[in-house]
């Protein structure tokens, strides 16, 4: 059986010019559905008052640069009355980004 491990990173994306400008890893889950509920709760501030609109959970397996095996996307949207309370919701992955891998380490 391969371990894997999900990575959470929060993301501050342009849609317009199609990059990313800024990125933080803040770690792993060892269950999926742990990594998910933290990003949709926002746990810890992950999405820093609107410093960041995205985040990604990767799903990578165990060894020396493991397999990114699946990715789950997530939008977040700020309101300022509520700045700690964004509306977090799964999304698809923007169609600019469909070649880049592995946003945990770049």
């Amino acid at each position: 059986m391969i371990n894997k491990i999900y990575i959470v990173t929060s993301i501050f994306y342009n849609s317009m010019s199609g990059e990313v400008f800024r990125k933080q890893s803040w770690g792993f889950f060892k269950e999926k559905d742990d990594s998910i509920a933290a990003v949709l709760s926002n746990k810890n501030d992950i999405f820093e008052c609107g410093f960041y609109n995205m985040a990604v959970i990767e799903e990578i397996s165990e060894g020396i640069v493991g397999r990114c095996d699946e990715c789950y996307w997530f939008a977040a949207s700020h309101n300022d009355d509520k700045p700690f309370k964004p509306n977090v919701s799964f999304c698809s992955k923007p169609s600019k980004l469909k070649n880049v891998l592995r946003f945990s380490q770049i």
